[in-house]
């Protein structure tokens, strides 16, 4: 969290910090899955190899996720597994559920002191969220993980400029 989240008030402006956080955080995690989702191997064997094996497990690096994935999926890197874990385990606190869980609670809590706040922000981000909290990788997968992320990075962008109108930014 850093020395702002042990010092300062719980107030509007900690929650705004906060929403500002985690949505860069979801907006961060769903454009690196993405990108490595479109990597080009050199050829299709490669596919499942060791160079692609590398750059999954780079993935998991990069959002300091190689741990958790040992605890939770124990073997070989798999892309699917991988997905999962960055989407949708709220175990994980830098999966895009967790994420979008987060900002469901600190809109909660400013809405809670400033019924000014944006309906749509609120139903925005809850609404993905309850899309992520009962999601299962295998739909995802099937209808198209790119077009998912893509939607999922398009909500962030929508959310963030909701929050900023709704609240004068």
């Amino acid at each position: 969290h850093g020395v702002y989240a042990n010092t300062m008030l719980r107030r509007d402006g900690f929650h705004f910090t906060r929403i500002g956080q985690f949505l860069e955080r979801a907006d961060n995690t769903a454009r690196l899955l993405d990108v490595k989702y479109h990597v080009r191997l050199p050829t299709v064997q490669d596919v499942g190899g060791v160079i692609d094996y590398y750059q999954w497990l780079a993935v998991l690096r990069v959002v300091g996720a190689r741990r958790a994935y040992r605890v939770l999926f124990k073997g070989h890197v798999e892309p699917a597994q991988v997905a999962e874990l960055l989407i949708l385990r709220p175990e994980f606190p830098r999966s895009l559920v967790f994420c979008f869980e987060q900002i469901c609670l600190n809109l909660d809590a400013i809405e809670a002191h400033d019924p000014r706040l944006s309906s749509d922000c609120k139903r925005i981000a809850h609404s993905q969220y309850a899309a992520l909290r009962f999601g299962q990788i295998e739909p995802i997968i099937e209808q198209g993980l790119h077009e998912f992320l893509s939607e999922l990075v398009d909500r962030c962008g929508l959310l963030g400029a909701e929050i900023a109108r709704g609240h004068l930014f």
